[in-house]
């Protein structure tokens, strides 16, 4: 399963990254695409952070701050 979805993620990850590199050289301002790329990937964002949140969660307990 997780193989499947890191295999998912990099085919998505190859094709977001030309697109991105497009954006900039793109001067008329927010496009559907643009928009469309920010959805993308604060839903990509939201799923794993709710994939791994016991994990997060973990981890953030075990931080010690040193002085």
């Amino acid at each position: 399963m997780k193989e499947i979805l890191k295999r998912r993620i990099v085919q998505w990850w190859t094709q977001l990254i030309p697109a991105l590199r497009r954006l900039p050289a793109d001067d008329r301002g927010y496009s559907a695409e643009a928009v469309i790329m920010t959805m993308v990937l604060t839903a990509i964002g939201l799923t794993v952070g709710s994939i791994f949140s016991d994990e997060i969660v973990a981890a953030a307990r075990d931080i010690v701050f040193h002085d």
